[in-house]
């Protein structure tokens, strides 16, 4: 597979080629009503294999909270959204308005991992299954980190269900808090979920 960014002040054109395919996917900010609500159903198709979603329950796809103040990014072929990560900023201990995430930087800091803020907390990453192998998350994940790295966050924490997931980010440069057994909540939260943390305040 040949991989190529073209970086701009909103997207990541990513071309991705193989033998079977080829096809071109453009990253994006997720703004418009249009995108969002595509990429709330995006989640529902990603997650249905799972067995922890299903559309009949969600007709209008799945969001929570942090969607309304949160950095929605996009995979786009064509006009078809078909990957999507989440990322929440904030600045300050008092801007963490969301239970979830401060559980997450109360947890890893019992485990003495030193949370400074700016944090932000990823979320959300989905990729439609039809989709997935391609380097489409990697394309995600390059994008907001990017975007982390030009606005100065010393922190930032993300969860997984996915031992691959999070071994993945391990390689990274990613370190392990732990493991948690949350409820299902508004996040989705079901089962196992590897919590990790990435220092980004040497860079800053």
């Amino acid at each position: 597979m040949q991989v190529q960014f073209i970086s701009s002040a909103i997207f990541f054109e990513y071309l991705a080629r193989n033998s079977m395919t080829s096809f071109e996917v453009k990253y994006i900010l997720a703004r418009n009503p249009q995108d969002l609500a595509e990429v709330y159903q995006v989640r529902i198709n990603a997650w249905k294999t799972s067995g922890y979603l299903n559309k009949e329950d969600y007709p209008n796809g799945w969001s929570d909270s942090l969607d309304e103040n949160g950095l929605v990014w996009a995979a786009k072929v064509g006009s078809r959204i078909i990957g999507s990560c989440r990322t929440n900023l904030f600045q300050n201990p008092n801007d963490v308005d969301y239970s979830r995430a401060m559980d997450l930087i109360t947890f890893c800091n019992s485990k003495h991992m030193n949370i400074k803020f700016p944090v932000a907390y990823n979320s959300r990453m989905v990729v439609l299954p039809e989709c997935r192998g391609r380097g489409i998350a990697s394309g995600l994940d390059s994008l907001r980190m990017t975007h982390l790295l030009r606005s100065n966050v010393a922190t930032v924490i993300a969860t997984t269900d996915l031992d691959w997931r999070r071994d993945s980010l391990i390689s990274k440069g990613w370190e392990f808090a732990g493991s948690t057994h949350p409820e299902f909540d508004e996040t989705g939260t079901l089962g196992v979920s590897h919590i990790v943390k990435l220092d980004l305040s040497i860079a800053l």
